[in-house]
């Protein structure tokens, strides 16, 4: 209902009632939807369904970064490669769901809607995230008019380590170790980094790691764990932003500020 009120124009998305840019693909999603008179229907998988209590892997990757603040660099490594195996199967079993979904709702949504039913030729858009973009793998050949071209969309150092898996392609040595670091932040750093869209912070962080190897990362979690269970008022972020500025010569306060501003200047254009 809230989404084809937007597209009806009886209802504002809120970040542009606030004249503000669109942040999130959610945002974005709204912004191009408004005023549109286009119908939205929802494909996922329903209450009750088996999918619905399957372990997604997310439990486990917020394991592993416990496991890098407070036990074993080791350990964190393997809780994150475990997490993205777990990540890929749901996902993949999910997005076969979505597809035979689809093609077995959509001929009833258009003998079903009023205004689709009347028109010669019916066209739909399918709208995902890019970690669902292999249903159109899964979809029939008749359902897939064409294929969108490359996005300039760069994948976080978590989305790439599960779509290796999904695809089956190999896993650099270094990627499970900034898989995890990316989540700690993400974790540990959610107010900083939520002000500003996330692409800003995955090229931000692409960059700032690029030079950064396993081995200065599994140092970096060695200390941060030898403060952490040394002292009992030790502040996790106050830690973390310590120990990554003494041993990788990164201050993340300047990190997060950066890409804040960066934000803002995108607004001011």
């Amino acid at each position: 209902e809230y989404l084809n009120a937007i597209s009806e124009g009886t209802k504002t998305p809120p970040h542009m009632q606030e004249g503000r840019v669109a942040k999130t693909a959610l945002e974005l999603e709204e912004e191009l939807l408004f005023c549109s008179h286009k119908p939205v229907y929802f494909v996922d998988i329903p209450s009750g369904h088996e999918l619905e209590d399957a372990d997604d892997g997310m439990e486990t990757l917020k394991r592993a970064a416990e496991e890098f603040v407070y036990r074993t660099f080791e350990l964190a490594e393997q809780q994150t490669l475990s997490a993205a195996k777990k990540t890929a199967l749901f996902l993949n079993r999910k997005d076969k769901y979505i597809a035979d979904k689809i093609r077995e709702d959509l001929p009833k949504i258009i003998r079903e809607n009023p205004t689709l039913k009347e028109k010669n030729k019916v066209t739909a858009l399918v709208q995902m995230g890019a970690s669902h973009s292999p249903i159109r793998h899964h979809a029939p050949r008749e359902f897939v008019a064409s294929s969108a071209e490359k996005s300039t969309l760069v994948f976080g150092f978590e989305d790439e380590l599960i779509r290796r898996y999904r695809f089956e392609k190999e896993i650099q040595p270094d990627l499970p170790a900034k898989a995890v670091f990316e989540h700690l932040l993400r974790e540990e750093f959610a107010d900083e980094i939520e002000r500003a869209p996330d692409q800003l912070f995955v090229l931000g962080l692409r960059d700032l790691l690029k030079s950064i190897s396993r081995e200065q990362l599994q140092q970096v979690s060695f200390w941060v764990v030898y403060r952490m269970t040394s002292r009992d008022d030790a502040d996790e972020k106050d830690v973390i932003k310590e120990v990554v500025k003494r041993l990788l010569q990164i201050d993340l306060g300047d990190f997060f500020e950066g890409i804040n501003s960066g934000s803002e200047n995108k607004r001011t254009e």
